[in-house]
């Protein structure tokens, strides 16, 4: 089991990020194999390991790196967070190459997810973002009223949380919010106990 503190913090009160290194990092390349761009260009969410030319540069990747995804003929493809440790090696985030991915990019998604949650459900009692369907890979967020409770199962997504969590008060404004991080997923992504 993993182990897990619960965080619980106000609105406004934001969690201590990645280092500052990380988010001025210039941005890497990944490389697809030939032909293994179609079902990727088709929709789907996610880029296998055995998809990507995994060589000694992909390798030293930073799990959870913000990385340009590229065709084997160099032409860009998407935005996607990267682990070269997990069989799905890479998530997409966005097919924008020029995207700033900060704290109003995940305001953007919430609030396209809140609107359509309000427009079907109407109480504030429901999921308001379930990973890919909503365009945050691997984050779940459940809404109780004014309680968000956030749950990280990338290490990708869990670099991009004070981002995240910005978004958060910008746009639900919850007056608590909790993280839960016992999920199984998490040790397969090799994310930090918190």
């Amino acid at each position: 089991m993993v182990q897990c503190t619960i965080i619980f913090w106000q609105q406004s009160n934001v969690l201590a990020g990645p280092p500052a290194a990380y988010k001025h990092r210039a941005m890497r390349s990944i490389t697809m194999r030939p032909e293994a761009h179609k079902r990727f260009t088709t929709g789907h969410p996610w880029v296998y390991s055995n998809e990507i030319v995994m060589d000694a540069g992909a390798k030293a990747i930073e799990a959870g790196s913000l990385v340009r995804l590229l065709r084997a003929d160099g032409s860009p493809l998407a935005l996607a967070i990267f682990n070269p440790h997990t069989l799905i090696a890479a998530r997409r985030l966005t097919n924008n190459l020029e995207a700033k991915i900060d704290a109003d990019f995940f305001a953007q998604r919430l609030d396209r997810a809140l609107k359509l949650r309000e427009r079907l459900v109407g109480e504030p009692y429901y999921r308001l973002v379930h990973a890919e369907a909503d365009g945050m890979p691997g984050v779940v967020i459940d809404r109780f009223g004014d309680l968000v409770v956030v749950q990280i199962n990338t290490a990708g997504m869990e670099r991009l949380l004070p981002e995240i969590q910005s978004a958060l008060d910008k746009v639900v404004a919850p007056r608590q919010l909790l993280l839960r991080c016992d999920s199984s997923a998490r040790e397969f992504e090799a994310c930090r106990p918190m």
